[in-house]
């Protein structure tokens, strides 16, 4: 990187440039800053695009800054008047460099001048970095599009949002998709960055979920999205805790989704994440002999299905219909849960076979994963117990 900029103050009046400040903002506004991924994904190389300088500029530096670090500063020269346009780069920043600075305002500075952004952002890196939209983000993320289909965009898109945006909405879903995108890798062949990057978001995840439940606690009339996402963040944290074997702390976070059943109606698009979080509490509580609080999340679990249904409109997306059919498939596990653990009895429920089978299959996609690559051993000899054999 090249020397860092100083912040910039806006000169008083007295300085004899401040009657440049309209060239200024005609400069700033005809620059486009470009970042994209390098093949490999290992860099995001940056290029700075400038229009003709008005003359008054010429012998000033201009700086580019990402938030409030320095990575470029170039000379301003009357002579790019008569060539046109500039280019000034490559600049290239390491994926972990980039990582740090997404969500971080870029800035052009000039001595004396006030700080401008960039008139243009282009390139599918940039862009995931420079997320500022919190309605489009939230949008892309509850139909989990990715940029290009890249998961590394999504996940400098995802760390941008979650440190840009104020909404606990956008911040959960940001740390959500982070989760996801973690446990959608070879779960065989996590690496020490992988673990390290999952302790990460699991220290984010309790404090957010802590923030999320004060918010939920003290408002009579819960906002859905934050419902929505507080469901799918305490979702996605219990499985990161599964693979790094805390089983307790796993327990937690499914609470924390598994905890806001009874408003379900409001955010019926959280169903699957919400029985997905019953089973799993359900199950966990059950296998440390905590039967009473087990029957409760369990039956919360089955109870779900209902309102999930009733709550939405089944001609409005096909997806809808998927996510049902898988969510009723995981309440069906919850109820032979219950049964395995002794909680129901086969004469109080008549249409309930004794040897009907406890099935893996019918749990969330990842669950499965994790067991084959050995990650919850206890987690394996809990379900192995219950009549689930190892993957």
């Amino acid at each position: 990187m090249t020397e860092a900029a100083s912040p910039a103050q806006v000169a008083p009046t007295s300085d004899p440039f401040s009657g440049h400040i309209s060239d200024w903002a005609r400069l700033a506004a005809g620059a486009c800053l470009s970042g994209e991924l390098e093949a490999g994904g290992r860099h995001v190389t940056l290029f700075l695009d400038l229009a003709a300088v008005p003359p008054a500029l010429a012998g000033r530096r201009l700086h580019l800054r990402l938030g409030e670090t320095g990575l470029m500063a170039v000379p301003l020269r009357a002579a790019l008047a008569q060539s046109g346009p500039a280019q000034f780069g490559p600049l290239r920043l390491t994926l972990a460099d980039a990582l740090r600075h997404a969500g971080s305002p870029p800035r052009l500075l000039a001595e004396g001048l006030p700080p401008l952004p960039p008139g243009r952002l282009a390139g599918a890196a940039l862009q995931a970095m420079a997320v500022t939209d919190e309605a489009d983000f939230l949008a892309r993320a509850a139909r989990r599009d990715g940029p290009e289909g890249n998961p590394l965009l999504a996940v400098l898109g995802a760390r941008a949002a979650y440190r840009a945006l104020p909404g606990f909405a956008a911040r959960a879903a940001a740390l959500t998709l982070l989760a996801q995108l973690l446990l959608a890798r070879d779960l065989a062949r996590l690496t020490a960055d992988d673990h390290a990057e999952a302790r990460w978001l699991r220290a984010e995840g309790r404090v957010l979920l802590a923030e999320g439940r004060a918010l939920l606690d003290d408002n009579t009339a819960p906002e859905p999205l934050a419902l929505r996402w507080m469901m799918a963040l305490g979702a996605a944290c219990g499985m990161l805790c599964l693979c790094q074997d805390d089983m307790t702390e796993a327990r937690a976070c499914f609470g924390a989704a598994a905890a806001q059943a009874s408003a379900l109606h409001l955010a019926p698009e959280a169903a699957l994440d919400l029985v997905h979080a019953c089973l799993m509490e359900g199950v966990l509580l059950g296998l440390e002999g905590e039967a009473e609080a087990a029957r409760q999340v369990l039956e919360r679990g089955v109870r779900a299905l209902q309102p999930s249904v009733t709550a939405r409109n089944l001609m409005t997306d096909i997806a809808a219909l998927d996510e049902l059919i898988a969510a009723g498939r995981m309440a069906r596990q919850c109820f032979v849960a219950l049964a395995k653990f002794g909680l129901l009895t086969v004469r109080a429920t008549p249409r309930y076979n004794e040897g009907t089978p406890f099935e893996l299959r019918h749990f969330a996609p990842s669950v499965p994963r994790l067991l084959a690559a050995g990650l919850c051993p206890r987690l394996a000899d809990g379900l192995a117990s219950l009549g689930i054999a190892r993957p």
